[in-house]
């Protein structure tokens, strides 16, 4: 096949992507601009580092309105919350904000407790029925536990599924850690510590076969701002960290990515809250450099997500995550696939108009060696977007940390 017949081709499953899903791959901002600071410079700000949605907390419907104007500009929507969801005024000002066009949707609430149910779903039936547009957002926290007032989280999604009857599903798991040793020098980000959470995966395999089941987009997290819980720390992300969440959230079929958090929370708590991707004082961590550098790889490889099925996910290695399975069945395309000195999420998607494969290093601090044998007409996506066919690399390929190798196949 001729390098300018697999352009065309992938450039046609690229535009269908676009018409089906929209132009870019949800990107939401947690904790968005404080209200006395959402300028318009600010939102431009956040649309610079990839960002195409920001949570965002206003005073009154009418400051929310001024808010969204301001994002329009900038080219951006918001998820907004304000004093009156929830409260007997809430559908008035819900008819006034409904339509317009920097709306994403509304948040409602985070990792409720079996306690916050009934009032939960009593405002996403009372906002479903003046806008059915609009997604009702609540995000749960994944493997909850029995501090959460959860003993058994299997049934606390399915009570959340008949309940919210939600348009999607999302759910927080923040896998990259450091010991707790770390604690004496919270600000310090020690690449060399870190771990990735051995429960995380088989939350992935949960989450992304009960978004699979119901038929709705799932959205899943990076966590982006250090912080300090009880028996470790989350560290400030290297680019690897960011990679790994984004990309596996991916792999199991994730249709909306957020990060927690845009802005500093409040940094006096427990939590210590710090180095965010804007900073308290409103200046820039070096996260948000390393996080635009990652949203811009997201979306340049976005199509191939956008306009295809998860079909299975497994993984390779001498040792597999808990609760996950193991590669076993190639698609016609791949004749072996092996990675010798580490581990890998491998998943296939299937498409309108293409085949894909995505292999993701489960590393967040070791390159992986991928050795992969590909039909002659098997196409990489670079980092950048570039397609070119992959016989032109040969088989062997070393996977940076937390990184993606993606081939695509016409159907």
């Amino acid at each position: 096949m001729s390098w300018l017949k697999e352009i065309c081709w992938i450039c046609v499953a690229l535009l269908s992507a676009r018409a089906v899903i929209g132009a870019e791959l949800p990107i939401l901002g947690w904790w968005g601009i404080p209200e006395d600071k959402a300028t318009i410079e600010r939102y431009i700000e956040a649309r610079q580092a990839g960002f195409t949605v920001l949570m965002q907390g206003a005073s009154s419907p009418e400051k929310t309105y001024e808010l969204l104007e301001r994002a329009q500009s900038a080219g951006i929507k918001l998820s907004v919350f304000f004093p009156e969801i929830g409260h007997d005024n809430m559908e008035e000002a819900i008819v006034k904000l409904k339509n317009h066009p920097a709306l994403f949707m509304w948040h409602i609430k985070d990792e409720p407790k079996y306690a916050d149910f009934a009032k939960v779903a009593e405002t996403i039936r009372r906002i479903d029925a003046v806008d059915g547009r609009h997604p009702c957002y609540v995000n749960h926290i994944a493997d909850a536990s029995v501090s959460m007032g959860v003993p058994d989280y299997a049934a606390y999604m399915e009570r959340m599924l008949r309940e919210f009857k939600p348009k999607l599903i999302s759910a927080d798991f923040y896998p990259c850690r450091l010991a707790d040793t770390a604690r004496a020098v919270p600000y310090r980000d020690i690449g060399n510590e870190v771990y990735v959470s051995p429960k995380w995966y088989r939350q992935l395999e949960y989450l992304s076969g009960l978004a699979r089941r119901e038929k709705l987009p799932l959205a899943l997290f990076a966590c982006d701002v250090a912080h300090n819980v009880i028996d470790y720390v989350y560290p400030v992300p290297t680019v690897a960290m960011l990679r790994l969440q984004m990309y596996s959230n991916l792999a199991y079929g994730a249709r909306m990515l957020q990060y927690f958090t845009y802005w500093n929370p409040n940094s006096n708590t427990p939590l210590k809250f710090h180095e965010s991707i804007i900073r308290e004082d409103g200046t820039r961590s070096p996260v948000y450099d390393r996080v635009r550098q990652v949203n811009r790889e997201l979306q340049a490889r976005a199509f191939v997500f956008m306009d295809s099925e998860l079909v299975s996910v497994e993984h390779t290695g001498a040792e597999i995550p808990t609760g996950t399975r193991r590669l076993e069945k190639l698609p016609p395309y791949v004749k072996s696939l092996t990675t010798p000195d580490g581990g890998a999420v491998v998943s296939q998607f299937s498409g309108s108009k293409f085949d894909a494969l995505v292999v993701v290093n489960r590393s967040p601090v070791r390159e992986m060696q991928l050795n992969i044998a590909l039909d002659s007409s098997a196409v990489r996506i670079l980092e950048d977007g570039t397609k070119v066919l992959a016989a032109a690399y040969g088989g062997a390929y070393t996977v940076s940390p937390g990184a993606a190798e993606i081939f695509v196949m016409r159907r």
